[in-house]
C-alpha cells in the first residue's frame, strides 16, 4: 500500500499534454470508442483516499477511533486535515492501528508561512508523502499580480518541501473561476504554477 500511495504523483490520470484528454469524465462516450483513452498509468482501488476534512467533527473528539471507522468503510489511505500539531507523535501508531496510510495532508497556507520547517518535520514523521495548500485566502487574490505573487510562493514552498521528500499541492475552490482583470486567478496559476506542483482539483 505504501509503495502505491507514493507513487500517485507519478500521473495516474490525464495530464495536460494529454491529445485526448477531453474524453476522460465521460464514460458512456468513452464506451463507444474503438480503443480506449490511454491513461499513464491505470488507477488502483486502493489509491483511493478519503479526506480527514469531512470527518473533521469526529477527528476532533476521537482521532484514532475515527481512523479505525474510515479503515471499515473500505478506505486504504486517508488525507490528513485538522489534525492538532501535538496529535502528531502518536498518528503513526494510530494509522498503523487502522491499517491506513496518509497519501496528503491538508494545510492552510498560513500554517506554511508560520513553520514550514515543523510542518515537513511532523508529516515526515508519518510518512506523509504531500502537503496540499487548501486555501488561497482573499487578500492574496485581490487582482492578478496579488495572485502571482501567491503562485510565486507556492513555487518557493515547493522547492522547500521537495528538499524534504515532500510533493507540494494545491486545493481549488470557485473562487479562482470568478473574473479577475480580464482572466481568472486558475488561468494565472496554471501558467505561473511549476509543473512539480500537483493540482487537486475540486469538481
Amino acid at each position: 500500500m505504501r509503495e502505491r500511495i507514493s507513487r500517485v504523483a507519478a500521473g495516474d490520470v490525464a495530464g495536460a499534454d494529454d491529445p485526448d484528454a477531453e474524453w476522460s469524465h465521460e464514460p458512456e462516450r468513452r464506451a463507444s470508442r474503438a480503443t480506449p483513452m490511454t491513461y499513464r498509468a491505470r488507477m488502483q482501488p486502493d489509491q483511493i483516499a478519503l479526506q480527514l476534512w469531512t470527518v473533521r467533527e469526529l477527528t476532533a473528539v476521537d482521532i484514532p477511533g475515527t481512523l479505525k471507522a474510515v479503515r471499515a468503510a473500505g478506505y486504504g489511505a486517508v488525507e490528513l486535515a485538522r489534525i492538532p500539531p501535538e496529535s502528531y507523535g502518536a498518528l503513526r501508531g494510530w494509522l498503523d492501528d487502522a491499517e491506513l496510510e496518509p497519501m496528503g495532508a491538508h494545510e492552510v497556507i498560513e500554517d506554511l508561512r508560520a513553520d514550514a520547517p515543523g510542518l515537513a518535520a511532523r508529516l515526515a514523521a508519518v510518512g506523509c508523502p504531500r502537503v496540499i495548500v487548501s486555501w488561497m485566502p482573499e487578500e492574496d487574490r485581490l487582482t492578478h499580480s496579488d495572485v502571482r505573487r501567491f503562485a510565486a510562493e507556492l513555487a518557493r514552498f515547493a522547492a522547500f518541501f521537495a528538499d524534504h521528500g515532500i510533493a507540494l499541492g494545491y486545493h481549488n475552490h470557485w473562487f479562482e473561476f470568478d473574473p479577475l482583470d480580464g482572466t481568472t486567478a486558475c488561468d494565472i496559476l496554471l501558467a505561473e504554477l511549476p509543473a512539480t506542483i500537483e493540482l487537486e482539483i475540486d469538481v
